[in-house]
């Protein structure tokens, strides 16, 4: 499948960060799609990125954007309700093992934090927005359509409220304004030169969105954030089958619920689900890597992401999740059938 995609007239430097792990329960997230597949173990182990989108402006200037901070570097720094939660409802988050932060690893880069000029949060949970209360005020924050409502004002102020009141406390804070529009996602075009695109990906929680950079070499990578939280919700698929299957391993859970409970980890599920058959089409572009925000497979690719060695990743990587399944699900491989 090849898509409608733009044609940039530059290109980002991307790097790609690991800030730490957390555990959770599949079940809540994805399950088997059908009875040929083995079912999941009752945890399951995940990284959680963030990443660094450098732009060369001309004359030489380089302007810098994070895309999600990742984990905090302790759990119990978080808003009241994300410690309630966890300590309320059993298999939310099983464990949280925090890394460097992404701060401590851009400042490892020799970066200073007033160098940042903007902080994209693809949403606002827990294992996304670190702590951006740490950067100077001169460091704006972008979040999605109606996030504005969902964040400010922070905790303590509203004692209900999943970020800090000092995360957004003497910065701007606005809402992405989309205007265009890439493969039936809403656009737009953030260094104006069709190098980094935020998409409306909606459905997973309000105002959640996506990034899709262009690294050169007729390459684009995907920052998905939340849409999937596993790649076999993606795989196989038509134009990668696996064994002859051509249908994803998984489907997106859902359960029964009391009329007004939630029936789903996903703000909107039936939004969601077609965020995902959108999400689905890229996946299938020979020139897109998607890179979801838990993947696990992309683990070892961590650093500045070349543009040359997309399609390489995409091949060599394709099939890496499946060790989930230790080895129940045959045809397991790390290359390209």
């Amino acid at each position: 499948m090849v898509l409608d995609l733009p044609t940039p007239t530059s290109f980002v430097r991307l790097h790609a960060f690991n800030t730490g792990r957390i555990s959770l329960k599949p079940s809540w997230y994805f399950t088997p799609a059908d009875k040929d597949v083995p079912a999941l173990p009752k945890e399951m182990s995940v990284p959680s990125y963030g990443f660094l989108i450098e732009h060369e402006e001309d004359g030489g200037r380089k302007r810098r954007v994070v895309f999600d901070l990742g984990l905090r570097e302790r759990l119990d720094s978080h808003a009241l309700s994300i410690r309630m939660a966890i300590k309320l409802i059993p298999g939310l988050v099983k464990s949280y093992e925090a890394g460097a932060s992404l701060i401590t690893q851009l400042s490892s880069m020799g970066l200073s934090l007033d160098s940042i000029e903007t902080v994209v949060w693809s949403h606002f949970h827990l294992d996304h927005i670190g702590d951006t209360s740490l950067f100077p005020p001169s460091t704006s924050l972008l979040v999605g359509p109606n996030g504005l409502k969902e964040i400010q004002p922070g905790f303590p102020k509203q004692p209900t409220s999943q970020v800090l009141d000092k995360d957004t406390a003497g910065r701007k804070v606005t809402e992405v304004q989309f205007d265009g529009e890439i493969a039936g996602f809403r656009s737009h075009d953030y260094f104006g030169d069709g190098s980094l695109y935020l998409l409306d990906t909606p459905g997973h929680c309000i105002g959640h969105i996506s990034a899709l950079t262009y690294v050169g070499h007729g390459s684009f990578v995907l920052l998905a954030g939340d849409t999937i939280h596993h790649p076999s919700i993606l795989r196989p698929n038509p134009s990668r089958p696996l064994n002859g299957r051509d249908k994803p391993l998984s489907k997106v859970a859902s359960w029964w619920a009391p009329p007004g409970m939630p029936r789903s980890v996903h703000a909107d599920p039936k939004v969601y689900m077609k965020t995902v058959a959108k999400l689905l089409e890229f996946e299938q572009d020979d020139r897109v890597l998607v890179w979801a925000s838990h993947d696990v497979q992309l683990e070892g690719r961590l650093g500045e992401v070349h543009g040359e060695e997309v399609k390489d990743i995409k091949v060599k990587e394709r099939w890496r999740f499946l060790e989930l399944w230790e080895g129940r699900i045959e045809g397991e491989q790390t290359s390209a059938s």
